[in-house]
């Protein structure tokens, strides 16, 4: 299996675009998520207005536990044939996308990719 995964040219033209202009978005990022309003996106939409987030009193992560995916998609009809834990590819170690450093993202992985079919039906 290659270590690499294949993207589409459209995908693969909004991941550079994205990458790029990446920097330019993170301190706007840390003060959107340090404040006690948030607000989302370049238009800076009020978290207020849009209602996006739930009750997270207890929980500061909204990702399903790979536990309860896999369930998931088996209770509702899917085989999962593959996850791939994505970590960043080697480069300046301080380098940032997506409000995490290179480093960080490098150690751990920064995205998860699953790949499921949907069951075949029983005859």
């Amino acid at each position: 299996m290659s270590e690499e995964l294949e993207l589409s040219e459209q995908a693969a033209l909004t991941r550079a675009m994205w990458n790029e202009d990446a920097p330019n978005w993170v301190e706007r990022g840390r003060a959107a998520w340090a404040s006690p309003a948030p607000w989302w996106g370049m238009y800076e939409l009020p978290e207020a207005e849009l209602g996006v987030l739930p009750d997270v009193t207890e929980a500061p992560d909204f990702c399903i536990p790979h536990g309860e995916m896999l369930s998931l998609l088996n209770e509702t009809g899917f085989v999962v044939e593959a996850l791939h834990e994505l970590r960043a590819p080697d480069g300046p170690a301080e380098e940032v996308r997506y409000f995490m450093s290179r480093a960080w993202a490098r150690r751990w992985p920064a995205e998860d990719v699953w790949v499921a079919r949907r069951r075949e039906p029983s005859t």
